[in-house]
């Protein structure tokens, strides 16, 4: 979708770089593609993943062939001294591949130049793309932030607030600095951002300094100094969304396959009971069109979507499955704008059952503060555009929450819709994870 996204946009904004978006879409994939199997040839082993070859052909649509070089030989330089680095310094790693990818999708949710949040369509793309896949990727969306205020040199550009590319008066009631009461950060407050998650990353996955690992495993706040007022908490500023390594997780449904509104992957039934309507849908990236009941959304993994207008219940069977090697149930949950019914956001109950029928109820809002009704105006207004869309986000309850229920020989899961008269919500990623990377 990212590379179709790329060529689409190139047809009709940019005609003329078509022939070269296509050339490098083409020569993007086959570049890699050549490399693998001469690598595979040679050493017997798989160098990359075929994801890989699609996220440089998607690359490749979107800049055109002669950025191709370029793209090679600095990821190649990156990756190389990252490498070099995990492996010197972190010896249980040597050996091990390192994904030719992003790592962290960092995407401000008032972004003006790029505010599809391609960021987020990285990391759903990248989720499921290498079998295997022995590192954790992080989605986070800072709801205040804009693409240029986390450096000091676009903060005093031109056009300082790229927001405004978008909205032009500024004046959007969540994004537009000129609206009062607006959510905005400031960029000194981005800066702060930018300096904590840039920095504890590198310093928890690469220098082993454990003290930052508790917010990589979204189980702390971040620091008062990224929070407007300066103290926090502000959980709800920064949406923290973790896909664990391949070994740390065990997917009960990935929602990648319309067999998901009856099985999930682990071969138990699904079950949809009360809701007025229910289905999968899938985004096209820009513009954001493919699930109804929310354009746009603005991540693109296949999903489902719920409506109730009474108490509804999705219930998933595990078969009698052992989670006790895991520590959080997660799942990514998006609060449909396209409802009304949502304005003043949502709530629902996540239980899990065990073979000899104890069941045990958590709410989701005592684990994350992400399931408000997104702000701003219409995103797509016909004079001037709003900062609305729809993301999906993390909602991660540690097991602990379930004390009660036999771990060893767990029957279901239910997410119950009962604590709101009515609403739709949209849903992927149904895992059990192990966070202490």
């Amino acid at each position: 979708p990212l590379l179709w996204a790329g060529l689409l946009y190139q047809l009709f904004f940019q005609p003329w770089q078509l022939p070269s978006a296509v050339i490098g879409a083409v020569a993007g994939y086959l570049v890699l593609w050549a490399f693998y199997w001469l690598f595979k040839l040679i050493t017997g082993k798989e160098g990359m993943g075929y994801g890989d070859f699609k996220l440089l052909a998607a690359l490749g649509a979107w800049l055109g062939w002669p950025m191709l070089p370029l793209l090679l030989i600095l990821s190649a330089g990156v990756g190389a001294v990252i490498g070099s680095i995990v492996q010197l310094t972190i010896p249980r790693l040597r050996g091990m591949p390192l994904p030719f990818g992003p790592f962290l999708a960092l995407a401000g949710y008032c972004v003006g130049d790029v505010e599809d949040l391609m960021g987020n369509f990285a990391y759903d793309t990248s989720r499921y793309a290498v079998d295997n896949d022995p590192y954790p990727k992080f989605q986070l969306i800072p709801m205040g932030a804009n693409h240029n205020y986390y450096n000091t040199v676009w903060t005093t550009d031109t056009r300082p607030d790229d927001w405004t590319i978008l909205d032009s008066d500024g004046d959007d009631p969540w994004c537009g600095e000129n609206a009062a009461g607006n959510g905005r950060d400031t960029p000194e407050v981005q800066q702060a951002q930018g300096l904590f998650f840039i920095a504890s990353f590198f310093r928890y996955f690469i220098g082993g300094e454990e003290e930052f690992g508790a917010y990589w495993n979204g189980q702390t706040s971040v620091p008062g100094n990224t929070c407007p007022d300066g103290t926090g908490p502000c959980d709800d500023r920064y949406l923290l969304s973790i896909h664990a390594p391949a070994a740390d997780r065990l997917v009960i449904d990935d929602t990648l396959d319309p067999a998901s509104l009856t099985t999930n992957n682990l071969g138990g039934a699904v079950r949809f009971d009360g809701f007025s309507s229910f289905g999968i849908c899938q985004t096209n990236g820009r513009p954001g069109e493919g699930c109804d009941v929310a354009i746009p959304t603005f991540n693109i993994a296949e999903q489902l979507f719920m409506a109730w207008d009474t108490a509804a219940t999705y219930r998933s069977e595990l078969l009698g499955v052992n989670a006790v090697d895991y520590q959080v149930l997660s799942v990514r949950v998006g609060v449909s704008h396209g409802d009304a019914d949502n304005t003043a956001g949502q709530d629902f109950q996540v239980i899990l059952e065990d073979m000899d029928g104890n069941r045990v109820s958590a709410l989701a809002s005592d684990y994350t503060e992400s399931l408000f009704y997104p702000p701003g105006r219409e995103f797509y207004d016909e004079t001037n555009h709003g900062s609305q869309k729809t993301t999906l986000n993390a909602v991660d309850i540690p097991l602990t929450a379930f004390e009660g229920v036999d771990f060893t020989n767990l029957n279901a899961i239910e997410l119950a819709f009962d604590q709101t008269p009515a609403g739709t919500v949209q849903v992927t990623d149904l895992v059990l994870q192990r966070v202490d990377f």
